[in-house]
């Protein structure tokens, strides 16, 4: 017999290993409801596949690298490849791994719970690409990551994202503890810049989605977001006692 429990699961977008700790999670907690924060209508396209030839994703990297005044040696231009090719399996894994699981368990289903964004338009996202490339300080950080090897980048790639969920953990347990959230502390109107202020709107609008959710009868509901957005949203739904935990959390025992 299913107990009725809200799970918070924060996630690191680019981790290398999510798709298999959510795969495995999923399969645990058999949620009746997936939130995702996605927009139904936009931002889930965005996470369709694009089939690039290595040729063509060489010929990206030496446009964007030519239009920053940037030269990289072959062995460079090779492992920023591989570290594309890796990006693209990994991109978008929430929404893929989560369909996944509502196609094979039909009495599940999906809720996208995050407002609908605009598409950037690919010539600015061109410039936002080639402007990083010639800041002196992403220019440096770049290089220095492209010196250390294939090998050694996906190590330290690794590495950073598992102390990005400690760091999570570590703020929530202190959150639990004390039962004081500074993220949470939404300032009066005009103290923030719009963004900000569009930020916590958005976040107060998922709670409630949530809680709708929840309180419609949904037995297991497990929301997967991004870490600070879980910061966040632990203090907004803490009534309702939510599970919180990262995608590092799953051992492969039972919650």
């Amino acid at each position: 017999m299913k107990v009725n429990r809200l799970y918070l699961v924060g996630a690191v977008h680019s981790d290398s290993d999510g798709r298999r700790r959510l795969e495995g999670l999923l399969k645990q907690i058999s949620p009746d409801v997936i939130t995702i924060e996605l927009h139904e209508e936009s931002d889930a396209l965005a996470f369709q596949k694009e089939e690039i030839s290595p040729q063509k994703r060489k010929r990206l990297i030496e446009k964007y690298c030519a239009k920053a005044g940037l030269k990289l040696t072959n062995v460079q231009i090779n492992l920023l490849k591989d570290i594309e090719i890796q990006n693209e399996i990994v991109k978008g894994y929430e929404f893929h791994v989560s369909r996944e699981y509502q196609r094979a368990n039909q009495e599940s289903r999906i809720e996208y719970i995050a407002a609908k964004k605009e598409f950037i338009k690919p010539e600015n996202v061109d410039k936002l690409i080639v402007d990083s490339l010639r800041h002196p300080q992403t220019r440096k950080t770049f290089l220095a990551m492209l010196g250390q090897g294939k090998d050694r980048y996906f190590a330290m790639s690794r590495k950073s994202t598992e102390m990005l969920y400690n760091a999570a953990k570590l703020f929530w347990d202190v959150v639990h503890l004390t039962g004081v959230n500074p993220m949470s502390h939404e300032p009066a109107k005009g103290e923030l810049s719009s963004e900000a202020d569009n930020y916590f709107r958005e976040i107060n609008e998922m709670a409630d989605k949530i809680r709708r959710i929840y309180d419609d009868g949904s037995k297991r509901v497990l929301s997967i977001m991004e870490l600070n957005n879980v910061s966040v949203m632990i203090s907004k739904v803490s009534d309702l006692k939510p599970v919180t935990m990262t995608l590092a959390d799953y051992k492969g025992e039972k919650p």
